[in-house]
């Protein structure tokens, strides 16, 4: 009997499309600064306080980014690296104690780890003098190296520890605690409200400009109108009058993406893993992908879990909506930020977009036997989604008939460690056997190596799903 085949994507597979990837999303969506960006959502929500007045706050575009969250990233990422026993100095960790860590983090030191912190605390005559205050403009120059790793060269002090910092960024509950605020953002913290909104629009940007070079590259016209400008590379300047054409111009943006014409030129590559037939014929689609790329396969077929770049949210409704519609209306406030769900472990529910969007998801899965994952990396930011899949490869455990095909992205130079990277998913996926250890010989999930060519990775699969059947 053939399987029932499903398909997962996530961000690896859209690369070629010149998307960012794991920790570079999260550099340019948390750590960024994107002073031009915040000086183009100050004149867009000009006066929103006039129409909204006992809920929207005014945007104070200095005061709606802080080094704050750079600094808390910085410091849960050393915390992690103690807790993983990464090799760092007592140098290092006097030097990121001394830059990055507030008393109350020194405090989690010492009662976490037993670590008795006495980098710039002394005592004289019994008074403990306190920390002094964190240099905010040294701290800007470590989030600038840490956003651009490849600046982090063997001559700089402390060159190691900032590399590992860069290569592990860990950003749990940096935006979480910001979430209620869209309750009521003047009653629950104005500022806090803005700097979730500066993520959002963060995470839309670093996504659909890449996605508009792109077509820029294949479709000059589409986007002659509006007149942004460029670099000596055809790349969109990151300047406030290029991201205020952006902003000014979010509906005409959305139906470009998501037109025929547009579809026609992402699927013209006939290479990528969306244009294979294994894949059209897929019983359903997943991906955490933001844009319109997999629609080339066909809408009906797919689910987004994290939202899309032509939704909006429109938080005093309560209200999601389709920009890339013509009879969409768009409200004169103005109060209203794109509706994904970015770099975070908890997602919140908005609106009921979400859980159809999930639903749809559950019942692809029901419907299919083998779910093969693609361009995905299992990670805890995705917990809610993580738990679908071990349910998938759970579900029927006694008839053994689900099973997960997990394509881990390896460089055709590298050598490939199929046992290790299985391990990890087990551990990610929590599954284990009775001995209460990681079960390696769980047979229905199936790790294999991907160059990132699509025709050899497929025929790979169609071995292995051979000889499931």
């Amino acid at each position: 009997m053939d399987r029932r085949i499903s398909y997962w994507f996530g961000a690896g597979a859209e690369s070629s499309f010149g998307l960012p990837q794991g920790g570079d999303f999260t550099r340019s969506t948390l750590l960024d600064s994107a002073n031009e960006l915040r000086k183009a959502l100050s004149n867009f929500y000009d006066g929103i306080e006039n129409h909204l007045r006992d809920w929207a706050p005014r945007y104070n575009r200095s005061l709606s980014y802080t080094t704050y969250m750079g600094r808390q990233i910085i410091v849960q990422t050393v915390l992690f690296l103690i807790r993983t026993n990464h090799p760092l100095s007592q140098d290092d960790l006097a030097y990121a104690i001394d830059s990055f860590f507030t008393e109350d983090d020194m405090k989690h030191l010492e009662e976490e780890f037993k670590l008795m912190v006495l980098s710039n605390q002394k005592e004289s005559e019994g008074i403990e003098t306190k920390k002094p205050i964190i240099d905010n403009e040294s701290l800007k120059e470590v989030l600038d190296l840490i956003i651009s790793p490849s600046k982090i060269t063997d001559g700089l002090p402390h060159h190691m520890l900032l590399s590992a910092i860069a290569k592990n960024l860990i950003s749990y509950g940096v935006i979480e605690k910001y979430f209620h605020t869209i309750i009521n953002p003047k009653s629950y913290g104005p500022v806090k409200y803005w700097k979730l909104i500066n993520h959002y629009w963060q995470s839309y940007f670093a996504v659909t400009v890449p996605l508009c070079e792109y077509l820029i590259r294949h479709d000059k016209k589409s986007f002659e109108c509006f007149h942004f400008e460029y670099t000596e590379k055809f790349k969109i300047k990151k300047s406030e009058s290029n991201y205020t054409i952006f902003l000014e111009n979010l509906r005409e943006i959305s139906k470009i993406l998501w037109s025929e014409n547009a579809l026609k030129c992402f699927a013209a590559n006939s290479e990528h893993y969306y244009n294979q037939s294994e894949v059209r014929n897929a019983v359903g689609i997943i991906t955490t992908n933001y844009t319109p790329i997999i629609n080339t396969i066909g809408p009906d077929k797919v689910v987004y879990t994290n939202g899309c770049l032509n939704l909006f949210e429109y938080p005093f409704e309560l209200t999601v909506h389709d920009f890339s519609k013509e009879t969409t209306i768009i409200p004169i406030h103005k109060m209203y930020f794109p509706f994904i769900l970015g770099t975070s472990s908890i997602k919140p529910v908005i609106d009921a977009v979400q859980i159809q969007q999930i639903h749809k998801m559950y019942e692809i899965l029901k419907k299919s036997d083998t779910l093969i994952i693609i361009g995905y990396a299992i990670n805890v930011d995705d917990n809610h989604l993580n738990s679908f899949i071990r349910s998938f490869l759970m579900n029927n455990e006694e008839k053994n008939t689900n099973s997960v095909i997990y394509c881990a992205y390896c460089s055709r130079d590298k050598e490939f460690d199929k046992i290790t990277k299985k391990k990890e998913i087990l551990q990610l996926l929590r599954i284990y056997g009775a001995d209460g250890e990681i079960n390696q010989n769980f047979e229905r999930l199936k790790v294999v190596k991907n160059t990132g060519c699509a025709k050899t990775l497929f025929e790979n699969i169609a071995k292995i799903v051979s000889s499931t059947i």
